[in-house]
């Protein structure tokens, strides 16, 4: 090896390290992230068991192992949830004020409502998914409208009586007389205490802010209620921004047009999904509705879709052009924050509040 090849490879060993370092602390909480330990000490035995989790009186609660006769479901960083074999998991992405209405435990280390995994069991007593240590967990769909409910015992009674008058069991009596469910489900109205079909349009407005988002604001759904209890908020896991028109006019169907909108989506890309579809969602609101744009962080992008960055630019175009818009700036905040972050994306339980926070108080300035 000659002088020359002997230079460039010492000026590699020397400068490679440093652009590593360079990489790794670019803006928006791209930081070095501590490789969590297969435990979580700060989530107790409790809500440890509603995971569906194994618990080690020493460690704490694990990540990736399960109690036995279930399996990991979500292995997302502070979001490990098991399931059972059947594919029923132990928790469900409910809002955590719906939650708690329905009478059940809203374990918020990993932001899941507890569901019971054995869907086979119409009823339990005592279930410990429910907050009354006596209520009765009745099996539903688990889903929007038809989530699972915890009753009390004589109510439950009740119903148990009216089922066998009717020839049905309690858990269609359930689906039918549950009121607090009914006004989630489109075309149906309360009558006479059952949920019935209803012609009745929806109502056109309605004075409550809707936030649209992904698993950044399920994750800080409970914060986010916490600050503003009024505010809907209709997030998810893995949710895409071309999901954004959908899920705007299943609200609408429901409630009519929100008082204002916050759009926390653009993490999780949509091909095909452009600057017009973007506009044409907005255009589909009163000119007089607020709107809020969390602008998207990603610390690595995925597919050929368009960046987080990218979406981040429409949203910061579309708020220059349309009046009551603004834009929350979550990259700058990671810039101004570090540490926030979990796994480059997904915020720390400190950075669920601080992300709650940032919606709460953005939206004030469109206003």
């Amino acid at each position: 090896m000659g002088r020359r090849e002997r230079v460039l490879v010492a000026l590699v060993a020397l400068v490679a390290p440093l652009l590593v370092v360079g990489l790794v602390s670019l803006s928006g909480g791209a930081q070095a992230v501590k490789q969590p330990g297969a435990f979580d000490s700060s989530v107790g035995a409790t809500q440890c068991a509603l995971l569906g989790r194994r618990w080690s009186q020493q460690r704490g609660c694990a990540r990736s192992r399960c109690v036995a006769g279930a399996v990991l479901f979500n292995a997302n960083l502070g979001a490990e949830v098991c399931a059972s074999r059947a594919g029923a998991p132990y928790g469900t992405y409910v809002e955590p004020s719906r939650c708690v209405a329905l009478g059940r435990v809203w374990v918020a280390s990993a932001n899941y409502c507890a569901s019971s995994p054995d869907r086979g069991t119409e009823a339990v007593a005592g279930a410990p998914q429910c907050r009354a240590p006596d209520a009765v967990y009745v099996v539903q769909g688990e889903k929007p409208g038809h989530y699972d409910e915890c009753l009390a015992p004589a109510y439950a009674d009740q119903l148990r009586g009216l089922a066998a008058a009717a020839g049905t069991t309690l858990a269609q009596q359930v689906d039918r007389r549950s009121a607090l469910q009914c006004g989630d489900r489109v075309g149906r109205a309360m009558v006479d205490g059952v949920c019935a079909l209803s012609d009745a349009p929806p109502p056109a407005h309605t004075d409550q802010t809707l936030v649209i988002g992904d698993s950044l604001g399920w994750r800080s759904a409970d914060e986010l209620e916490g600050r503003r209890p009024g505010w809907a908020v209709d997030a998810m896991p893995s949710r895409k921004i071309g999901e954004l028109r959908g899920r705007l006019d299943a609200y609408r169907a429901v409630h009519g047009q929100p008082s204002a909108l916050v759009v926390e989506l653009g993490t999780n890309a949509t091909t095909g999904f452009s600057e017009r579809d973007l506009r044409s969602s907005v255009r589909s609101l009163p000119r007089s509705t607020a709107v809020l744009f969390v602008l998207p962080y990603r610390q690595v992008a995925r597919g050929n879709a368009p960046s987080a960055a990218t979406y981040g630019g429409w949203m910061r175009d579309l708020a220059r052009t349309r009046s009551r818009t603004c834009v929350a700036d979550w990259p700058r905040l990671l810039d101004q924050r570090p540490g926030l972050l979990l796994d480059g994306t997904h915020p720390t339980h400190r950075g669920e509040k601080v992300y709650a926070g940032l919606l709460a108080t953005g939206l004030s300035g469109c206003r």
